[in-house]
């Protein structure tokens, strides 16, 4: 029995022995629809046409990773076409590949983590994936074609041998695409170009960075790039203040004449940041716009005066400057539009000549009712949010607009009033069991999708549906806190009303509603749809089979409700 055992044994190590030398002598098969590969010792030729597949990280790849991480050299000849995401990760070795002319993409961690000490890309690319040439330790030169147009999301993160790099024009340039690049110094780009945010994060050796075109970024590319700043304590290239070094002593600064853009968060501390220790800023009269949270926590801040030629202040560009409305009443205006609030009043009068409160204007803030004056048009995208102790709101007749989340988590809020009845239309809400009217000014023809959004507000505020495109699109109040809705107009797309659990009452005024299947889909089955009295019995009989379809309760007419 022992001999058997041994024999069997004895089989078993052999067949894995040949098992290995079959798998290690394996140099050459396919690595995509058309395209093979072999390898020959030290370098992996491939040949043929169309893309080089993915490799799987989690399976055996279509070229073995242990010749991946041992080759020397890579040459693929012309016919490629796409370089997969992953397909040679880990090529710790390689330290030279050819690509051809026909490639126009390289896949998402092509070459994360390999030897290469050079890449240089033809003409013909377009597109470098995300993290493409992530932790290259070892690349010092990078060659970019004219026909690149976007490279990914940390494609060269933590390329720390790489000096000096040229880009193309009209190039997209990801998020954190060269982040953490310790020894990059200089950035060239020879035409226009479009930033994603921290693009060029923690190159904290960066001294310069030229632009010949038009650069573009909605939020500072340039975070922990101290040697960048200039002598003022500023990231300035071309018309673009990108940032300032919020580590700095300085109480006082002057911004330079011909700064026409200051881009999001250009003054905002970081968490790990203490708030900048500025009093004062002094705006250039070329200034045209200011970015979204631009100035948010600078908590010393105490003057800023915004020049006339301001068009744009973006939202919560003021956020947790507490002092900076000391003098003003707590309100910061500019341009006949209020874009922050910070006193401390629980009654709010805006004052006279607003036509607009800006986008997250009274964010966060703690008044309990806020009273708006006549000549205000819009309210912007999230100017309530989080106004956790609102409870009413006075709106003018001449309000026009009510943007995307204008209201959102204001848990409270149960009430509109306006300045008088006319030319508003009448509302209904219910509370306690029962249905109470109220009113909205006629003039509101425009509502942002989701711009009631969960919010507190226990009635629907739209007067006549067929203002806005006589329908209310699909999801556009789902998980709302409304309990009534009146509706005269003519569709209610897919989950329209989904999960508003707290809606009882759904008024039916329209003689040709389309009522799609889930539109009130978990709503309660307390829910009552009223018929409007008309004189054709199949309009009535319409929407009480919707209801009985449903299983929500109907009801024809509503004339027992004050």
């Amino acid at each position: 029995m022992l001999k058997k055992r041994t024999f069997l044994l004895a089989a078993f190590l052999s067949l894995a022995f040949l098992a290995l030398i079959s798998a290690k002598a394996e140099t050459s098969g396919f690595c995509g629809p058309q395209a093979t590969w072999a390898y020959d010792g030290k370098t992996i030729t491939i040949r043929g046409s169309g893309p080089i597949w993915d490799q799987p990280r989690y399976e055996e790849p279509h070229i073995p990773r242990e010749i991946c991480r041992e080759a020397q050299a890579l040459v693929i000849e012309p016919g490629i076409t796409v370089i997969g995401d992953e397909a040679f990760r880990d090529a710790y070795a390689l330290a030279h590949a050819e690509i051809p002319y026909t490639v126009t993409r390289i896949g998402a961690e092509a070459f994360a983590d390999a030897g290469l000490h050079e890449i240089v890309l033809p003409e013909g690319v377009t597109t470098i994936g995300a993290n493409a040439f992530e932790s290259c330790d070892h690349l010092v030169r990078a060659v970019f074609p004219a026909s690149l147009q976007s490279i990914g999301s940390f494609a060269f993160y933590a390329c720390n041998g790489l000096t000096e790099i040229t880009l193309p024009g009209s190039v997209q340039i990801g998020r954190l695409a060269f982040s953490s690049c310790k020894s990059l110094s200089s950035v060239a780009l020879c035409k226009d170009a479009y930033l994603k945010d921290n693009a060029f994060f923690d190159c904290e050796n960066l001294t310069s960075f030229t632009a010949e075109g038009t650069l573009d970024a909605e939020i500072n590319p340039f975070y922990g790039c101290k040697a960048l700043f200039d002598e003022n304590g500023l990231i300035i290239i071309g018309n673009t203040l990108y940032s300032y070094d919020v580590s700095r002593p300085e109480t006082d600064v002057i911004v330079p004449e011909g700064v026409e853009r200051i881009v999001a968060r250009a003054f905002s501390p970081s968490e790990s940041e203490p708030s900048p220790a500025l009093t004062r800023i002094t705006l250039p009269d070329t200034l045209r716009s200011i970015g979204d949270y631009a100035f948010a926590g600078c908590e010393n801040l105490r003057d800023i005066t915004l020049p006339d030629t301001i068009t744009e202040i973006g939202f919560s560009a003021f956020w947790n400057c507490s002092l900076l409305f000391e003098n003003t009443g707590g309100f910061l205006t500019c341009q006949n539009a209020l874009y922050g609030y910070t006193g401390q009043e629980t009654t709010v009068r805006v004052p006279q000549g607003i036509t607009e409160i800006a986008d997250g204007a009274f964010q966060s803030g703690r008044c309990q009712t806020v009273i708006l004056p006549e000549g205000v048009t819009r309210i912007g995208k999230k100017a309530f949010a989080d106004c956790d102790q609102l409870s009413s709101i006075l709106l003018p007749t001449t309000l026009k607009t009510i943007d995307a989340w204008a209201f959102k988590h204001c848990d409270r809020l149960s009430s509109y009033a306006c300045r008088s009845t006319a030319g508003q239309s009448e509302h209904f809400f219910m509370e306690n069991g029962i249905l109470f009217r109220y009113y909205l000014p006629s003039s509101v023809t425009n509502l942002t999708p989701q711009s009631l959004a969960e919010s507190g507000l226990c009635a629907m505020i739209v007067p006549d549906l067929d203002m806005i495109d006589d329908q209310i699109e699909a999801e556009r109040f789902a998980g709302n806190s409304l309990f009534c809705l009146r509706f005269n107009g003519s569709t209610i797309q897919s989950r329209a009303f989904a999960d508003c659990k707290n809606l009882r009452v759904v008024i039916v005024g329209s003689q040709h509603a389309a009522i799609a299947d889930d539109a009130f889909e978990g709503c309660s089955p307390d829910l009552l749809f009223i018929r409007m009295p008309v004189t054709a019995p199949d309009e009535i009989d319409k929407i009480e089979q919707y209801a009985m379809d449903h299983g929500f309760q109907y009801q024809e007419g509503f004339s027992e409700y004050p």
